[in-house]
């Protein structure tokens, strides 16, 4: 059997291993911040292209979930900015990929801060980061031509 300090020293090791292969000695979810190192797969960060792949190759490390649930949002972007021809369009979708990242971080927010601080200042930072999201959102689709019709208003437009 290890002892303790034995014990310790493995973990430690396995801990660095795990780290070196995700690239940092810190990693983190940008959006989240989750950081267990212990439940760190090989890859637990994925990199998330906030204009999608064919508009920037701005990303920013996510964690699965984080992952999914954002890139599940481009799907209800307009067309031109899924699939952006042009320049003007590229920055647009990068645009509305920040927005919709100062969205999913909101909400994040609101989970983990809910426990710790008051709910009137929770609603404080949730609604200036809904409003800043809603403003790059506008000025995204204004680059782009595109109104913002159904899916693609803000929740309080």
């Amino acid at each position: 059997m290890f002892d303790d300090a034995d014990q310790e020293r493995r973990r430690e090791l396995r801990w660095e291993q795990k780290r070196r292969r995700l690239g940092s000695l810190r990693p983190v979810c940008a959006i989240c911040f989750r950081s267990d190192v212990a439940g760190l797969l090989l890859r637990a960060l994925n990199q998330h292209h906030l204009g999608r792949r064919r508009a920037s190759a701005m990303t920013v490390g996510v964690c699965r979930h984080d992952h999914a649930a954002s890139d599940d949002l481009q799907y209800d972007w307009p067309a031109a900015l899924r699939d952006p021809q042009k320049p003007v369009h590229r920055d647009a979708a990068l645009l509305r990929g920040i927005a919709d990242f100062i969205r999913v971080r909101a909400r994040c927010d609101q989970e983990l801060l809910g426990r710790m601080v008051t709910p009137e200042m929770v609603r404080s930072r949730a609604n200036t980061d809904e409003q800043l999201a809603n403003e790059i959102q506008r000025i995204a689709h204004t680059l782009a031509g595109e109104p913002m019709t159904g899916t693609d208003k803000p929740e309080d437009a």
